[in-house]
């Protein structure tokens, strides 16, 4: 599974590369090979795998050589896998190609392969490619010059932001405009309850009694229902997530703040910004916030959460803009008078969280084609660099 923190993990040993693998008793001089290049070590032996840490040149006693230029060394996380026959690499993204280490233009672009490395500093690395010898970074920011000028045409009624959640790469347009939540504060008081019954506070199957003071119109199927009718908690978070049912959400925000966990700890466990609370049924919006509380989604839909499966599956069909055309999305809408919002997790090979926040409500049929060509503007863009 993917998770952010993996980023940062893996971040932590591109920064602190100088690591030393361990001997086991059983080593002897005859396994003794000597890595002249920084190297990278895999959970299996392809360059397709997981990579696992970053070291220094350096002599390795390793325990298994598999005959194809693998072999196995102990590490202080256990058995992992180099390639010792020559330096390569597979680039793991679409880069840019550099005509000097630390250059910001590029000069062309090169798609996932495998490369011969000729030497390192930090994240940059010099490579064999059709132009000769040329550098390529690890952490190549793509350009989005034209995603800036595709947005400016809605000027500032929307803000957006895109993040890729295998490398942290960020772009925002109209950064800092707030607007009224309207239906999306639904996600953050589902998330909540979802942690509440995860670490044991509350059952899904606690009932709860439909009344007239919980009553509201709008968005919803429970309003149609007589009084009296009985919901679990969990058919509860289906209704407000599949169906953004007003009277779902209200009967869920007032009847959990735990006070042993409550709301406003979550807020400050995920990093969120208490400003943007109005009230456990009211909260403004900006995408910097919004994009905190998808990635607290995408973790927990990620995880082995006993009732994510039911999360995602509600997030997936729920009524919404098309963002996508080739992936499941997870989505989150918000519509009420000129407030209109989407809080995507698109799931392409690459994910992605997309933020579309706007003003636009009151024109909605344009709004949901406006929304729907920043969606694929974004899946494009995504595909190309991160795929």
């Amino acid at each position: 599974m993917r998770y952010l923190t993996a980023i940062l993990v893996f971040t932590a040993f591109m920064v602190f590369g100088a690591l030393h693998v361990t001997a086991s008793e059983s080593d002897t001089q005859d396994n003794l090979r000597h890595i002249p290049w920084r190297f990278v070590t895999y959970d299996e032996p392809s360059f397709t795998a997981n990579v696992i840490g970053d070291f220094n040149p350096q002599y390795v006693r390793y325990h298994e050589d598999n005959g194809y230029g693998w072999i196995a060394i102990t590490t202080y996380r256990g058995a992992e896998w180099v390639y010792a026959e020559a330096n390569l690499r597979r680039t793991p993204r679409l880069l840019g190609i550099h005509e000097n280490m630390g250059d910001t233009a590029y000069v062309d672009l090169i798609t996932p392969q495998l490369v011969r490395v000729l030497q390192q500093d930090g994240r940059w690395l010099q490579i064999e490619t059709h132009l000769g010898a040329r550098w390529v970074n690890l952490d190549f920011e793509p350009p989005t010059a034209a995603l800036h000028s595709a947005l400016q045409a809605h000027g500032n009624r929307v803000s957006v932001l895109y993040m890729n959640l295998d490398t942290g790469f960020t772009f925002t347009y109209n950064l800092g405009r707030v607007f009224f939540g309207a239906s999306t504060n639904k996600i953050y008081s589902a998330i909540y309850i979802y942690t509440l019954a995860e670490r044991g506070y509350i059952s899904m199957d606690d009932i709860h009694t439909y009344t007239a003071v919980n009553h509201r119109g709008g968005s919803g199927l429970i309003q149609h229902m007589p009084f009296g009718t009985q919901f679990t908690t969990q058919e509860l978070l289906n209704h407000s997530i599949r169906y953004s049912c007003n009277v779902a959400y209200r009967m869920l925000a007032l009847n959990y703040n735990h006070p042993d966990f409550t709301f406003w700890d979550f807020v400050d466990e995920i990093g969120a910004n208490r400003a943007r609370i109005l009230s456990l049924t009211a909260k403004n919006i900006d995408v910097e916030d919004a994009a905190v509380w998808m990635t607290a989604v995408f973790n927990y839909l990620e995880s082995d959460g006993q009732f994510a499966h039911e999360l995602r599956y509600d997030l997936i069909y729920a009524f919404g803009t098309i963002l996508s055309d080739n992936y499941d999305v997870a989505l989150k809408y918000g519509w009420m008078d000129e407030h209109f919002h989407d809080l995507a997790i698109v799931y392409a090979p690459s994910p992605y969280i997309l933020i579309i926040l706007s003003d636009m409500g009151e024109d909605a049929g344009a709004g949901f084609g406006r929304f729907a060509a920043i969606g694929r503007m974004f899946e494009a863009f995504n595909d190309r660099y991160f795929r």
